[in-house]
């Protein structure tokens, strides 16, 4: 029998992107077919509403979800499965709906006409994989990341044979404060030596993290392709309400007056005076470090406080000298007076 369902009448829709790092995430999958509503590993994220909200803009109660398959049952991928209380769940070898446990195995099993299960073993011995068949083709919901060309060795769960550790940096004094008018000639600069990330190529030659399930500045899918050890790209951009640009390739100090500290950083970061007629930004407000492929934002005790405002999310007032992580499309306000936006640039 052919793995390919009957029929090519599904959709399909990502609801989350998962991410593996300083917090882990699962990809959230939401296919459609013939009147089944069908999630695909409603696991860990950072707020449930990066789940929900996403159904909701699309017309979905969680009520109308008719089933929820788990490609293994590690709580990552399943922690959430109480969203959806009138579904049916899935697995390697049975059906829950209530309190009845139907056994079955999920090998060719037909979710609905374009929707098919079949067993992937490999990260778990009871891994499944969740077909849809769309008219664009088909569409595979599953743990694994490898393709028929590797990676030979799970990128995450040990540490590849082929992962070069980064050296360390040349130690160097801080800069003094940048003018707004030399921060966008760093704009083309090359992240400094040394910091070695793994990461993986799309189709475009833009650079991702291993994990990543699409090409985090374009968009475009990521079929498994083997992850390689390369200086680490720029980040992206904080873009700010003054009109200025910084670029993400080391570490940024703000405030009015601000100072970098030698002993905490052996780059020399980006240091960015704001303005600030009232004196409400602290003199040093802010540290944004990068850690490996993450951005991760400090509030150094300023007087003020800093807000952080996630895409999808309330905002969040930042405890002093804890470094939260913060994703594209963050907005980040100093003191109410001066904000700013992470991007992800080409």
């Amino acid at each position: 029998m052919s793995d390919a369902p009957s029929t090519n009448t599904a959709t399909v829709e990502v609801l989350t992107a998962g991410y593996y790092g300083h917090g882990v995430a699962s990809t959230v999958g939401l296919i459609r077919d013939a009147g089944a509503i069908v999630v695909v590993d409603p696991g860990m994220v950072r707020a449930r509403s990066l789940i929900l909200d996403p159904l909701a803009a699309l017309g979905i109660h969680p009520d109308e979800v008719t089933d929820v398959v788990f490609s293994h049952h590690h709580p990552d991928h399943t922690i959430n499965a109480a969203l959806f209380p009138a579904a049916r769940y899935h697995d390697h070898w049975a059906i829950y709906q209530d309190d009845q446990w139907t056994s079955r195995d999920a090998e060719g099993f037909e979710v609905a006409p374009s929707i098919r299960l079949i067993r992937t073993p490999g990260h778990s011995p009871e891994d499944i994989t969740t077909l849809a068949h769309t008219a664009d083709g088909i569409v595979a919901f599953t743990h694994v990341w490898w393709s028929g060309e590797g990676p030979a060795e799970d990128p995450v769960l040990q540490q590849p044979a082929s992962w070069t550790p980064p050296a360390p940096s040349a130690p160097d004094s801080p800069d003094s404060t940048v003018s707004r008018a030399a921060l966008s000639g760093m704009m083309d600069g090359a992240a400094p030596a040394g910091n070695l990330v793994q990461a993986v190529k799309c189709q475009h030659g833009h650079l991702s993290p291993p994990m990543a399930v699409s090409c985090r500045v374009c968009g475009f899918p990521l079929m498994g392709q083997p992850p390689i050890s390369v200086p680490r790209p720029t980040l992206g951009v904080l873009r700010l309400s003054t009109g200025d640009v910084v670029p993400l390739d080391r570490t940024v100090i703000m405030g009015r007056n601000p100072k970098a500290d030698e002993t905490n950083d052996a780059e020399r970061p980006h240091v960015v005076r704001l303005p600030s007629p009232g004196h409400d930004i602290s003199r040093t407000h802010v540290e944004i470090r990068l850690d490996g492929w993450h951005v991760l934002l400090t509030d150094l005790n300023s007087v003020n406080g800093t807000v952080v405002t996630p895409p999808w999310q309330e905002p969040q007032r930042l405890r002093p000298n804890e470094a939260v992580p913060i994703e594209p499309g963050t907005v980040v306000s100093l003191a109410d007076e001066v904000t700013f936006r992470y991007e992800v640039t080409g």
